[in-house]
């Protein structure tokens, strides 16, 4: 099946691609800080759960997709973990699934999703939060559209990879920055929708190694109930860090 979708430049909520400030950069507890979102002379604000939404399909798949938002202006948060608790109907933690986009730079937002396996009992809730780790680091926010993603469709599986469905699209990188690791990759993140707007679920697939300016096909497997969902947006954010 395919389904209306809404392709969106990536980097506008995913990329962290901020630049250290000259000099040995300042590091505190990426969960400690607290206070109003001023400049970088100020303790860093926690980052925010602004969005979020799961769903289990019929063979007990849960698939989820949140979104993060860095509130400070002079701040880039590096390693935070995004914690995902599924909890049975008697409220214990089944599963404690945890996610780490790489970076999220100054006043920018991050879309983290995918699924989690059937090995485990019936899921009641899905609980998010940010945990106290990673690390903050000054910086200033340099790029906003890093990646674009678009072209994408859901629809079955191709012959052979059995009997489920999958999103079919393309990322392109529109700029050059440096990146660790030197994959020059991405992580392309797909957004379930309901009719009111709500978040429902989410797909998401990585591709390395993108040549600047040319689109590059990607597939991401898709466990989201098909009932539910009305629309959906992709992103894309860097694999690792980006300097500019």
């Amino acid at each position: 099946m395919r389904a209306i979708l809404t392709a969106l430049f990536g980097a506008v909520l995913a990329c962290s691609l901020a630049a250290c400030s000259g000099g040995e950069s300042p590091e505190v507890d990426a969960g400690a800080s607290q206070g109003a979102a001023v400049q970088s002379t100020s303790a860093p604000q926690p980052l925010e759960i602004v969005e979020k939404g799961w769903s289990v399909d019929d063979e007990g798949h849960v698939t989820y997709a949140a979104v993060i938002r860095n509130p400070n202006e002079g701040w880039r948060s590096e390693d935070p973990r995004v914690s995902v608790l599924l909890k049975d109907e008697n409220g214990r933690v089944i599963e404690d699934f945890g996610e780490s986009p790489s970076v999220v730079g100054p006043s920018q937002q991050t879309v983290v999703g995918g699924y989690i396996g059937d090995d485990r009992g019936p899921v009641a809730d899905v609980e998010f939060s940010i945990e106290a780790s990673g690390r903050w680091v000054t910086g200033e926010r340099r790029f906003d559209n890093l990646f674009t993603v678009s072209s994408v469709e859901r629809g079955p599986m191709p012959e052979g990879y059995g009997d489920g469905e999958a999103f079919y699209g393309t990322v392109t990188r529109d700029h050059y920055a440096w990146e660790s690791g030197g994959t020059q990759g991405a992580i392309i993140t797909v957004v379930a929708r309901d009719a009111q707007g709500a978040i429902v679920g989410g797909a998401s697939t990585y591709q390395n190694d993108l040549p600047l300016h040319e689109a590059v096909p990607f597939m991401a497997d898709c466990f989201i109930p098909a009932d539910g969902p009305v629309s959906y947006q992709a992103y894309a954010r860097p694999i690792g860090y980006v300097a500019g």
